[in-house]
């Protein structure tokens, strides 16, 4: 299993990721407008808290069921994020 360290510096990449997406579609190709943008900036912000929250957590019965169950809504989180940021 790889150190909390690197876990929260692949989950923060991919974050940063996202919103460097939402800003490009809004500054560069335009089909996003304003608010939205925002509110999906606001979506992610939200959803890079609550898993940063998940993997901070102290006291963990079994650390390999807790971290794939992190694992999991952070895949599941970034794919709707996604697909919202492309609709």
């Amino acid at each position: 299993m790889a150190s909390k360290k690197e876990i929260k510096k692949d989950i923060n990449f991919v974050f940063e990721g996202l919103i460097e997406a939402v800003y490009i579609k809004q500054l560069a190709v335009k089909t996003i407008d304003e608010k939205r943008a925002e509110s999906l900036i606001d979506s992610i912000i939200g959803s890079f808290d609550s898993i940063m929250a998940k993997v901070n957590e102290r006291g963990v019965e079994n650390a390999n069921v807790h971290f794939k169950a992190i694992r999991n809504e952070f895949d599941q989180s970034v794919s709707n994020l996604l697909d919202e940021i492309n609709k």
